[in-house]
């Protein structure tokens, strides 16, 4: 039973404090702005809640690479 939301990362549709986990795994290197998509997940964290974020290449390396 899986529920698919789409929505901007940096502002969802969820109540504050409703996840006791979340994640990010290999696309915050995609987001103009980071600190807003970070101030969406600590909002719908409850407290204590754990947010991992894995795989994410240096931006600046990534943009250097289009380059060549």
């Amino acid at each position: 039973n899986i529920t698919l939301h789409e929505s901007l990362a940096e502002n969802t549709s969820f109540e504050s404090d409703t996840f006791e986990f979340a994640t990010a795994y290999s696309f915050m290197d995609h987001l103009f702005d980071y600190k807003d998509f970070l101030k969406e997940v600590y909002r719908v964290l409850k407290p204590n809640g754990i947010f991992f974020s894995g795989l994410n290449p240096n931006r600046d390396f990534i943009i250097a690479l289009e380059d060549i």
